[in-house]
């Protein structure tokens, strides 16, 4: 499937197809793939607040992972762009949090395949044509 974005209410119907399709048990951990600025980050913020999440959003990649919390949801935010295969004690404790954790997106699944494996669902970002367009393919 494609989806060509390109505007933010657009974005926002995205996030909150995506919200829906995680709290009905569809999928419930998720991978965003894409190049530095396609947009990650961005709809990870506006699923969390689908989620009814009220806390600010912020790319995880110094710190690997940031938790959220609403009314009875829990949101893990993992970044993987720093991190090696090769890093296994890491990657272990990542990979038990994924299993243990109610909702899960997850930036840069590609660069650790272990990971990505535990993944539902992966949305893969790009830029479009223009500045503000997104193109967005998942299967």
């Amino acid at each position: 499937m494609k989806k060509i974005i390109t505007s933010l209410p657009q974005l926002k119907k995205l996030a909150a197809w995506i919200a829906a399709r995680m709290t009905t048990g569809k999928e419930k951990k998720i991978g965003l793939s894409g190049p530095l600025g396609a947009g990650k980050t961005t709809l990870v913020k506006l699923i969390a607040k689908r989620l009814g999440i009220n806390e600010l959003v912020s790319s995880p990649t110094f710190v690997l992972m940031h938790e959220y919390r609403g009314n009875k949801i829990t949101l893990t935010h993992i970044d993987l762009y720093r991190l090696s295969s090769a890093d296994r004690d890491t990657v272990r404790e990542i990979a038990e949090i994924i299993d243990n954790a109610q909702y899960v997106a997850v930036e840069w699944p590609e660069r650790i395949p272990a990971i990505a494996a535990k993944l539902e669902k992966i949305y893969h970002l790009r830029m479009g044509e223009s500045e503000n367009e997104r193109i967005v393919e998942y299967k």
